[in-house]
């Protein structure tokens, strides 16, 4: 079974000669299937050795696929959930389409959190309370005449 480029979006392409595939015999579903033919699909996208990816795209990368990162920094996807090794390709291109999309999405800003005046006043009002209470705690005066 043979697997063509990777194409997330009109800027990003995988190609083929980066990708790795590679069959084993699966568990679950299948009967005698499984002990006959190869259905899990392990997919490996050599990462390490793309040289025209951006360091800060190969890090976002990274983290988003971190559940997939082997030691040598690629890509290790896995499939079994079908009984056809076709199917079972198709979900692990999936899963690397997904994590290098996710990748490539632009990170929000971060908008702060507006405080209601109202509740800036409950805790001043709160915290005047216990400044209240705490100084009535003070050293008791005994004088013993």
């Amino acid at each position: 079974m043979s697997l063509s480029a990777i194409v997330i979006n009109e800027q990003f392409t995988i190609p083929e000669d980066e990708l790795e595939v590679s069959f084993a015999c699966a568990g679950g579903p299948g009967g005698q299937n499984v002990n006959k033919v190869n259905t899990k699909v392990w997919l490996r996208w050599k990462l390490s050795q793309r040289q025209q990816i951006q360091p800060t795209l190969r890090d976002k990368i990274q983290m988003h696929g971190a559940q997939y990162l082997t030691g040598e920094g690629d890509l290790m996807l896995s499939s079994a959930r079908f009984r056809s090794q076709g199917r079972n390709l198709e979900d692990c291109v999936e899963k690397l389409q997904n994590v290098v999309e996710q990748a490539l999405l632009p990170e929000k800003k971060r908008r702060r959190t507006r405080v209601p005046r109202s509740v800036k006043e409950y805790y001043h009002e709160e915290k005047k309370k216990t400044t209240a209470k705490k100084k009535m705690r003070g050293k008791v005066d005994c004088d013993r005449e």
